[in-house]
C-alpha cells in the first residue's frame, strides 16, 4: 500500500455512497465527505492483485489524481482528496491492468 492510501476507520465522518462493480466484479467503489472527498474501494477476490488508481472528477471540470497507481493486494483502500469545496464530484477507480473503470455516485460539498 502506498503512502496516503489507508484503510478506513470506524470514526470516518459522513455516509458512504457506493457503486458495486457488477457484473464485472463484486467489489465496491465509494465516496463520502470526510473533511475532503474520501475515495474508498472494498476489494473482493475479483480485484485482488490488480492495479488501481483513484481520480476525483467534478462537474465544474476539475479532475484530481491521487498518489498514482497502487496494487490492490489488501481488502480496503482509501484516499482523501483535500482540494477544497469543488461542488458535485464523484470518484473513478481505474483498474489500469484490466482496462476498465468504475465510478461512485456523486456527492456535493
Amino acid at each position: 500500500m502506498l503512502a496516503g492510501l489507508t484503510a478506513p476507520t470506524a470514526s470516518a465522518a459522513g455516509v458512504e455512497h457506493c457503486s458495486e462493480i457488477l457484473p464485472i466484479t463484486t467489489s465496491a467503489v465509494c465516496i463520502n465527505d470526510d473533511g475532503g472527498y474520501r475515495a474508498h474501494v472494498s476489494v473482493a477476490v475479483d480485484l485482488h492483485g490488480h492495479i488501481g488508481d483513484f481520480n476525483l472528477e467534478c462537474d465544474n471540470g476539475q479532475k484530481f489524481g491521487d498518489l498514482g497507481p497502487f496494487k490492490m493486494d489488501g481488502s480496503d483502500y482509501s484516499y482523501i482528496f483535500t482540494v477544497g469545496r469543488q461542488g458535485r464530484c464523484h470518484v473513478t477507480l481505474y483498474v489500469r491492468d484490466a482496462g476498465f473503470s468504475i465510478s461512485s455516485p456523486s456527492i456535493t460539498r
